[in-house]
């Protein structure tokens, strides 16, 4: 299991309580949360941040080591699961109960998890979230497959036209 993920789980627990929103990071929102800066790191620096692989699951994308960090800040008393009721709805939520020191993480990654987490907290719901993240990449693995952080370069694809064609053909025949 990656530190680094484990510091990117408190990081993020962390933006969570010290925001406005009060305490809404759940196991749902934090798999999508790590998810997208795991992708951004990856679209910018040809790296992701925590080093995890990420596994197809009904939800959307799941660290694979990400159950086992939890617990184990659970067990290192940094982290603990609780309840909160949000707009009528008891949901899972995480907590902090003790501190951490990052040492692993960069402060650009630091700062590109808050960026994530900013963006992904005004998305709406768990399940909102959850839906944003059923993407090609995610459609095309089955439960339990991992999904590979470059095949988000697909998705990124536009439609090719005549004149993509065109520039194509012209870059061989000038290479040639």
């Amino acid at each position: 299991m990656s530190r680094k993920l484990q510091e990117s789980i408190y990081t993020l627990v962390e933006a969570d309580q010290s925001s406005h929103r009060s305490n809404l990071m759940d196991p749902v929102r934090l798999n999508k949360v790590l998810w997208y800066a795991d992708v951004a790191a990856y679209l910018r620096w040809g790296r992701s941040i925590t080093g995890a692989e990420y596994i197809r699951k009904p939800l959307g994308p799941v660290p694979s080591g990400g159950p086992r960090a939890i617990k184990e800040l659970e067990r290192e008393r940094i982290l603990m699961k609780g309840k909160a009721n949000e707009t009528g709805f008891w949901h899972r939520r995480l907590d902090l109960v003790g501190e951490m020191q990052v040492k692993a993480l960069t402060g650009e990654e630091q700062d590109l998890l808050r960026e994530t987490f900013g963006k992904v907290m005004q998305i709406g719901s768990s399940q909102e979230v959850s839906e944003r993240t059923h993407g090609d990449s995610w459609e095309k693995a089955e439960d339990g497959q991992v999904i590979p952080l470059h095949s988000v370069f697909a998705e990124r694809l536009d439609t090719v036209t005549v004149a993509d064609l065109e520039w194509g053909r012209r870059v061989v025949r000038e290479a040639a």
